[in-house]
């Protein structure tokens, strides 16, 4: 049974295979809406911010999905206000806490982890390739 509002997040900074593969995990089980971290959230767990969140969001709205933006300092704002069914966590997202705060706010939310992880494809290691200039293998 599809759930009726799903929730899935991230900085979204440089969109690459595996962001589209996980929002479409996310896409089949309801509604997606996808949470775009504030810039201070950003800049606060990666170190670096590569554009903000307004422009991150229109990336990711493109693709056809409702897109929000994050609070810098509370995620589960957006949840008490969208009270989704379910909460789609990416393979290396950390959200320490959210079962518990999901308890206390008398919601009924499932948490769900997208179970791939790609070799090569985060954001990280695409932003080292191109500030190295390097160029990735032709298929």
């Amino acid at each position: 049974a599809r759930a009726s509002t799903v929730l899935a997040g991230g900085a979204f900074q440089l969109i690459h295979p595996g962001h589209l593969r996980f929002l479409e995990f996310a896409a089949r089980h309801g509604h997606l809406t996808v949470v775009i971290a504030h810039d201070r959230t950003v800049r606060r767990s990666k170190g670096y911010l590569l554009a903000p969140a307004r422009e991150r969001a229109e990336l990711v709205a493109a693709l056809g999905y409702r897109t929000v933006i994050g609070h810098p300092g509370d995620f589960f704002k957006v949840v008490r206000r969208l009270r989704p069914a379910l909460i789609v966590l990416g393979p290396d997202q950390r959200m320490p806490g959210l079962a518990h705060a999901i308890k206390a706010a008398g919601l009924r939310t499932r948490i769900m982890r997208y179970p791939r992880r790609y070799r090569n494809l985060s954001t990280a290691a695409l932003a080292r390739r191109i500030a190295k200039g390097r160029k990735t293998e032709e298929p």
